[in-house]
């Protein structure tokens, strides 16, 4: 953004009566907008979403933002490509046709009935009633399958009661200088 956008968001965001860090994410969402990252539809949605607002108050801060900011740009553009400005409300005029075409009313056309279904040329006709011929399946020669290795049974394991107590000792160390320590003076 440039900067006359930056200070008409920040005015934008003061008027409102949004934080700095609100005025921020605003004025990110105005961005994505900008670059066509959201579509503009979803701008007050969005706007009420990140910055933790009711939807009147977005609605609101939306409408300033499009005067404030997306009208001049708009019309910065119109201004450099020479485009003729287009009205907000277009009116339609009732034009002739071009020649050669003929409109026709909708209710005077008479559709018929509606087209029945017909099977693709390459399918196969289907037969009814006649026998199903299933060919015998393949048969595969297979190695006799030979029975399971025998094996021995590992021997179990039997658990005794510890008939003596342990007994831990417990550590009597000096406590004398500490290694890592560095000397002082």
């Amino acid at each position: 953004m440039g900067e006359a956008t930056a200070e008409r968001m920040s005015a934008i965001g003061k008027q409102h009566g949004l934080l700095i860090d609100k005025i921020g994410i605003m004025a990110e969402e105005t961005g994505y907008v900008m670059l066509g990252l959201e579509h503009p539809n979803d701008f007050i949605k969005n706007l009420a979403e990140t910055l933790g607002i009711a939807d009147e108050k977005a609605q609101a801060i939306a409408k300033d933002i499009n005067e404030q900011v997306f009208r001049p740009i708009r019309d910065h553009l119109i201004d450099i490509h020479k485009l003729e400005k287009v009205e907000q409300k277009p009116s339609f005029s009732q034009k002739a046709p071009p020649p050669g075409i003929l409109f026709v009313n909708a209710e005077k056309i008479d559709q018929g009935p509606p087209p029945s279904y017909r099977p693709p040329s390459f399918a196969m006709p289907i037969e009814k009633n006649s026998e199903k011929i299933i060919p015998p399946a393949p048969k595969f020669e297979t190695e006799q399958q030979k029975p399971p290795a025998q094996t021995q049974e590992a021997p179990t394991l039997q658990t005794k009661p510890i008939q003596q107590t342990v007994v831990v000792k417990p550590k009597t160390q000096s406590l004398g200088q500490d290694p890592y320590r560095e000397p002082i003076g």
